[in-house]
């Protein structure tokens, strides 16, 4: 599926032309979501751009950022994957002994961190409304001209892609 993925370092140019480079090599989910090692080979996206809550791919890039709207790639949802897999207590028994993601609100999925560019549909910047609110303008959209949906066929979701004839 893939998602919305928020950065504010990234040159949105050289991301079309090259793709979201590799970093980590840790594949743990939990890893990943608990942020303690560093070594993630995930990069976290989101199904919104912006939540009602304000959380969202906007947000993680901040004014001025971008968000890139990734297509057809394996797709988790950090929620549901490592729900019960967080160690809580060794002293607690039962379902309170483990637990869940400690940043539920965030909306999470992960992708891998290497994303080839036929695998961005485009990006757009964020702005700040005046009351606060960090979004992408629906005319400040780019489109990537490497995208192909062609990969989409090949997808087990068509959420974020159009249909390839």
């Amino acid at each position: 599926t893939g998602g919305y993925y928020g950065h504010a370092d990234l040159d949105p140019e050289q991301v079309i032309t090259e793709g979201l480079p590799q970093r980590g090599d840790n594949w743990d989910l939990l890893d990943h979501a608990l942020q303690e090692k560093g070594d993630s080979a995930f990069r976290g996206t989101t199904a919104q751009i912006t939540y009602p809550d304000g959380n969202g791919a906007s947000s993680w890039a901040g004014d001025g950022g971008y968000v890139y709207e990734l297509t057809c790639v394996p797709t988790w949802d950090v929620n549901k994957h490592i729900q019960g897999r967080r160690l809580v207590s060794e002293w607690a028994v039962g379902k309170d002994r483990f637990g869940g993601n400690l940043a539920l609100g965030e909306h999470e999925s992960a992708v891998s961190s290497r994303v080839p560019p036929e695998h961005i549909k485009r990006y757009g910047r964020v702005v700040e409304s005046v009351n606060g609110l960090l979004y992408v303008p629906r005319n400040s959209w780019v489109e990537n001209p490497n995208w192909d949906p062609q990969f989409c066929k090949y997808s087990v979701s068509d959420r974020y892609c159009v249909e390839s004839k």
